[in-house]
């Protein structure tokens, strides 16, 4: 049935009251305490950093993290497009930085490249002939924060060869590792809060009307918001620029729409927990183990959890396990924080192997344990929770006890580098 021209627009208002973009990080990772140096040699050298695009933005800075080195050379950096999962054609030369006089984050500017959503880029680093550059590359691990962000990886091509093969930093060679980048950095190398187009380009503001949200994106700088607390996201118009709010106000309902408390020109786009990047300035964080940008439109399931964070023969002597529940390894390392607006959530909890034991495992919101299940001695065991919670910010742990006082043996998490199995913790959020 062919619709008039009046409810062609009534049905457009209806469909674009819902904001059309989503809030996201710009791929980062930052863990560089304990990293690889990856020593490369000039021009015949080249690693990248790859990722794929989860909304529509402008790729206008980087940060890396270099290490010294004796004969101190440029990095050049180029944009790549794809090519089966290797840096492809080149898209744009992106200039470069000073490298190896000392260890630390570099950060360099260029022209502003558009990226799209869904779209995997590769940034390619290579040095310049006759001299040496060493960038840092990281393994997950129990740090929480740690596990690589969504879609992102690294390889490397030494010797002028044509193959491209994944880095594994350290010894630990059965989980891929990746460099200490981060896109769109900010001064102090952080990255910003982004919102851009992802289900279409318009958001309804109201007392404004639709406006489209800019290819580019919108940004936040999030570096002076109070770390650990959660803020409420809007976006505004600031004149005729649409503009990103962080504030502790809590949003409302009003004439169908989520906005700002006690300001109905600003729409609410969602919630974000900033956590300490670098000392003293705070940033947003999205990654498996720390999904702490909660998206109230447009949201997409997220993997979260953590695996393969130990290198083989981690364990727990059972003599030391107690009878009532307690986080694996008697720590939080497995430990996994999310921030939702209520969501049905399903989680997976799978020890590595056990010998001469038999304990129960069960996975909780702090110590709490809706869904314990036993487990045999010396085979591998798992459980899994499917539920639903409210909005806000949540700790899962996976927890243990052993129920049969036990006082010999052990629980491996990581059992010969990985024969019998890692230990793991995953499901999947909507945010």
């Amino acid at each position: 049935m062919r619709t008039s021209p009046g409810q062609g627009q009534a049905l457009l208002a209806q469909q674009t009251v819902v904001p059309q973009g989503r809030l996201f990080v710009p791929p980062s990772y930052y863990q560089t305490t304990g990293a690889t140096e990856w020593t490369l040699n000039g021009a015949n050298d080249s690693v990248a950093f790859s990722w794929i695009q989860e909304c529509d933005m402008s790729l206008t800075s980087l940060s890396v993290h270099v290490a010294a080195v004796t004969t101190q050379g440029n990095v050049n950096l180029a944009l790549h497009a794809d090519s089966f999962g290797d840096p492809g054609t080149q898209i744009a030369d992106l200039g470069s930085v000073d490298c190896g006089a000392s260890p630390g984050w570099v950060r360099h500017s260029f022209s502003a490249q558009q990226l799209s959503r869904g779209t995997r880029y590769h940034v390619v680093c290579t040095g310049t002939a006759a001299k040496s550059y060493a960038l840092s590359s990281k393994l997950p691990q129990p740090v929480l924060g740690s596990m690589l962000p969504d879609g992102t990886y690294s390889k490397r091509r030494l010797d002028g060869a044509e193959t491209w093969t994944f880095i594994y930093p350290g010894s630990y060679s059965l989980e891929r590792g990746s460099l200490n980048v981060i896109l769109n950095s900010t001064a102090d190398h952080v990255p910003p809060l982004v919102y851009g187009q992802y289900s279409g380009r318009f958001i309804h503001v109201p007392g404004s009307g639709l406006v489209s949200i800019p290819e580019s994106g919108i940004s936040l700088d999030c570096a002076s918001l109070t770390a650990g607390s959660v803020s409420y996201v809007y976006a505004y118009m600031n004149g005729t620029a649409l503009t990103l709010e962080a504030a502790t106000t809590q949003p409302t309902v009003s004439n169908g729409i989520w906005v700002k408390s006690g300001d109905a020109g600003r729409v609410y786009l969602g919630m974000i927990c900033p956590q300490s990047i670098q000392t003293g300035k705070q940033g947003p964080v999205d990654v498996p183990d720390r999904r702490l940008v909660a998206n109230r439109h447009n949201q997409i399931i997220k993997n979260c959890g953590k695996w393969r964070i130990y290198t083989g023969g981690s364990s727990e002597n059972l003599n030391a396990m107690p009878a009532t529940w307690g986080a694996w390894m008697n720590g939080d390392d497995f430990r996994t924080q999310i921030l939702i607006h209520g969501s049905s959530m399903r989680f997976f909890a799978h020890y590595g192997y056990f010998t001469n034991a038999m304990v129960q495992i069960a996975i909780g919101f702090a110590t709490d344990s809706p869904a314990p299940e036993s487990s045999a001695n010396s085979w591998t065991a798992g459980c899994q929770m499917a539920c639903h919670r409210a909005y806000g910010l949540y700790d899962i742990w996976p927890l243990r006890r052993n129920i049969n006082g036990y006082t010999s043996g052990a629980v491996y998490y990581s059992y010969i580098d990985g024969t019998y199995g890692h230990a793991s913790f995953m499901g999947e959020i909507y945010g």
